[in-house]
């Protein structure tokens, strides 16, 4: 491997002696000239942004192919570029993570954008860059090389790929490791299409119907075959969540049942993957704090189990399944003195997690996929819905168990809030739902996150495998998806749907959450059910995941009328006057008035 490094053209041609040169051939000369063989783009992207540039001639494309990082941004001036390498500079992604390029196997030649936007003293920042397992750059210190907003480049010659990935990792040092962009070239290489990535079988489009259950009351129900993304159309607007597949609107509440399903089925085939019906074995038992699940399918068994958190008393207890390590929005005495138990459900083990995998390698791990495929297409969030499911049928098959399974809510916080509300929306068994900060992925419209600096779509798909596959055409091309977030919301509709958030922390995109929550909201109205819905914004504690005071009461009114049976509680959408969001611009339909 070769490498060829340079500063801004207006920023100092000091080159910190902690950066080092992994296999340099001396084709580096460090005056500023480009050093890269002569060769054709393969590929180039504006990291940490959702906004397509064009740069010195190149077009770098929005933000993907990372796992992990985070995107941010400046509004300050880059030192010694033109106006379009001020937008291409003014963004990064930050952290330690990687990018992995579908590539075909050939060699490849790779420039490395940086700038410093943040520290400013020597020292303060240090990373190393990889390419392919071998080191490109080596304890960078940006502020040191070429100072505050000047950029800094390094071209990497004759990488070879062998796997059908290029891989591009940088690990943190000191603060965080930072990229601004990249560009590939090849004389013989290309970028693979995606969909031709053999880990990604044919999604099956058609649909049988199943066996309508309390867990989905309209899996019996006809729904059409669902197109290709090649035939979605390019929606601006919010998707109607009142209007069928065969463009009938609804009237009677009674069809709600079967449009549910279909909005059901669009989740799972675009956004979540599919969630497989009750195995034919699901067995339990309860002993002592620890719940064991066993299930059964087709020859192969997997086991897991949850710990039981009882409150004072002689059961049956109603519960409330944590997701996670976090979310539990009362704290777990404030819960049990109300007299609901606490079940925590290790969804990872479920559906894994795994830091530092590239993308394409992360889906297909933990115990859901021992039983279905690690090509199967559920992401993470599906995997941890189905395990949540299971758990609950196991509930109902214990006898005289200290759990009442018909009073079951769920919570989670942050990447947890995005898997409760995945479990309340595929499970109807679910009598409360309470994501907390879930953040994109979550309640937060897919449109409009990254419009306010949420987190985008293309960010929250590669961090982790929490969304599917399936979803990964949508990264580049959003208004095709012919549903958003305000629609796998509306599934929980009309049971209790509390949605807590955060409005100080960008980005969650608390704003694209309000107007996800106004969306939904016109759902639980039309059922009349307006009580049963609760967004709250309006807090003062900026700290991801901590218990809020204003949330306090809001929580204890939901819980007793809805678990407990023995209050009443009243519907609210409350904001932030700094994250307020609007249907204004956003909708086409009106939300009818549905006959019993």
């Amino acid at each position: 491997m070769d490498l060829y490094k340079r500063p801004s053209w207006a920023a100092s041609l000091a080159l910190a002696s902690a950066l080092l040169v992994a296999a340099c051939s001396g084709s580096g000369n460090g005056n500023g000239n480009d050093t890269r063989t002569e060769s054709t783009l393969v590929v180039a992207v504006n990291a940490g942004s959702r906004q397509s540039v064009t740069w010195e001639g190149v077009e770098y494309s929005p933000d993907r192919f990372s796992t992990g990082g985070t995107a941010s941004s400046t509004t300050a001036d880059i030192g010694g570029v033109d106006e379009q390498g001020q937008t291409l500079f003014q963004t990064e992604r930050y952290g330690t993570y990687t990018y992995d390029i579908p590539v075909t196997d050939a060699t490849y030649d790779i420039e490395l954008h940086f700038v410093e936007m943040f520290q400013n003293a020597a020292g303060a920042r240090s990373f190393t860059v990889t390419v392919e397992d071998e080191a490109a750059v080596t304890e960078l210190d940006l502020f040191a090389s070429v100072g505050l907003n000047n950029t800094y480049s390094a071209v990497v010659n004759n990488i070879r790929v062998n796997d059908g990935y290029l891989t591009i990792s940088l690990e943190t040092l000191i603060d965080n490791a930072t990229l601004s962009a990249f560009a590939v070239y090849s004389v013989d290489g290309e970028l693979r299409e995606v969909e031709e990535d053999p880990a990604k079988p044919p999604v099956d489009l058609s649909f049988e119907p199943g066996q309508a259950s309390p867990e989905n009351t309209g899996a019996d129900c006809d729904v059409a075959a669902l197109p290709q993304f090649a035939d979605l159309p390019n929606l601006t607007n919010l998707p109607d969540p009142f209007t069928g597949l065969d463009g009938e609107r609804l009237i009677q509440k009674d069809q709600w049942r079967c449009r549910r399903q279909e909005m059901h089925r669009l989740a799972e085939r675009y956004v979540y993957g599919f969630k497989p019906a009750k195995p034919a074995s699901v067995s339990g038992s309860l002993d002592g704090d620890t719940l064991t699940v066993t299930v059964e399918h087709e020859g192969e068994s997997i086991t897991f189990n949850a710990t039981v958190d009882l409150p004072e008393g002689e059961g049956p207890f109603p519960a409330m399944i944590n997701v996670g390590a976090g979310g539990l929005t009362l704290g777990a005495e404030r819960l049990k003195e109300e007299g609901i138990a606490i079940i925590y459900f290790n969804n990872d083990e479920i559906g894994a997690q795994p830091f530092g995998q590239p993308r394409h390698e992360s889906q297909g791990q933990g115990l859901f996929y021992e039983l279905y495929g690690s090509d199967h297409s559920a992401g993470a969030l599906m995997a941890w819905a189905w395990g949540a499911s299971r758990l609950i049928d196991a509930l109902e098959g214990i006898e005289n168990s200290v759990i009442d399974p018909a009073a079951l809510g769920v919570t989670g916080c942050s990447r947890y809030g995005k898997g409760a509300l995945a479990i309340g929306a595929f499970d109807q068994r679910i009598a409360v739902t309470i994501p907390v900060e879930a953040g994109t992925g979550g309640v937060a419209l897919m449109r409009s996150a990254a419009d306010e600096g949420g987190q985008s779509p293309i960010s929250a798909y590669g961090e982790q495998p929490w969304l599917s596959w399936v979803f990964e055409p949508f990264t580049e091309t959003i208004d095709r998806l012919p549903l958003d977030q305000h629609m796998v919301g509306a599934l929980v509709a009309p049971r209790p749907l509390l949605l807590l958030e955060n409005p100080h922390i960008e980005w969650l995109a608390p704003v694209a959450g309000h107007t996800s929550a106004l969306a939904i909201a016109e759902v639980y109205s039309a059922f009349g059910a307006d009580d049963n819905l609760v967004y709250d914004s309006d807090v003062e504690d900026a700290a991801h995941c901590a218990l809020k005071a204003e949330h306090e009461q809001l929580v204890r009114e939901q819980l007793r009328a809805h678990l407990l049976g023995n209050g009443e509680a009243q519907g609210a959408i409350t904001p932030h006057a700094n994250a307020q969001g609007t249907l204004d611009g956003w909708r086409d339909w009106e939300t009818p008035k549905l006959d019993d």
